[in-house]
């Protein structure tokens, strides 16, 4: 960790590269490209910069990948190719009432970094012509943004998020994975004393694809928490 200290936070990592391709109709023209499929020559680069304060925090971390393809079984691994894949993630939390609300706002975008991220689909996808199909970083734009209150300080602290997310793939001519994903969270949890928890969570999400295909599901969840640990003390 190259600075860390109370309000400041710097760091740079390589991470194991790994990467999502579509070949889309590509297989279907000439299946003699059934053995297409991803490659990775050198890691993945990450940094991070965030500074903490009373206020919140704010932080921006940013990706810098190399993404490519290649075909088993052909000459060459013909056809085959890469591309730069890069991201941008901005995040901030703003303290409220004397610091037991939150509010916290992200957004991200980038290009080739779906695979990083949850319901994020295909990092290389096909591009051009059925013709003549090129490989093409699949571009991605996510907003996030959550509240979060906490009170009962009298009767036991009590917590309550709310949060909505979309991330949109915008699809490729020959792509067929998803183009864009939505969800809803609702979580309220209880601890009448410091030993038990309850709690609910009420989520709901939605997914769109490229042929305009869509659809929806729900569910609700129900949590109770024991915690049997005890404090042994030598005499």
């Amino acid at each position: 960790m190259p600075v860390d200290d109370k309000y400041h936070r710097f760091a740079i990592a390589i991470e194991k590269p790994f990467d999502d391709v579509d070949p889309g109709q590509v297989r279907i023209i000439d299946p003699a490209l059934e053995g297409l499929q991803g490659t990775e020559k050198i890691p993945d680069l990450t940094a991070h910069f965030r500074v903490n304060n009373d206020w919140g925090h704010f932080q921006v971390a940013a990706l810098f990948r190399r993404i490519g393809f290649e075909t088993l079984g052909t000459p060459d691994s013909e056809p085959n190719g890469e591309k730069t894949g890069w991201g941008v993630n901005v995040t901030t939390s703003i303290n409220v009432a004397d610091g037991n609300d939150q509010i916290l706002v992200g957004g991200v975008y980038g290009e080739g970094i779906a695979s990083y991220m949850n319901d994020g689909g295909t990092d290389l996808a096909g591009a051009g012509t059925l013709a003549d199909p090129r490989p093409k970083a699949s571009a991605a734009l996510g907003v996030r943004c959550s509240t979060t209150t906490t009170s009962g300080k009298n009767t036991g602290p009590a917590r309550s998020v709310t949060a909505g997310r979309r991330l949109t793939i915008p699809s490729c001519r020959t792509t067929t994975r998803s183009s864009s994903v939505s969800t809803r969270r609702s979580t309220c949890s209880h601890s009448p004393d410091e030993h038990f928890t309850v709690g609910a969570e009420g989520l709901w999400g939605e997914r769109e694809d490229k042929n305009g295909a869509n659809g929806d599901d729900s569910r609700i969840q129900v949590t109770f928490r024991y915690n049997f640990a005890t404090t042994v003390t030598r005499h």
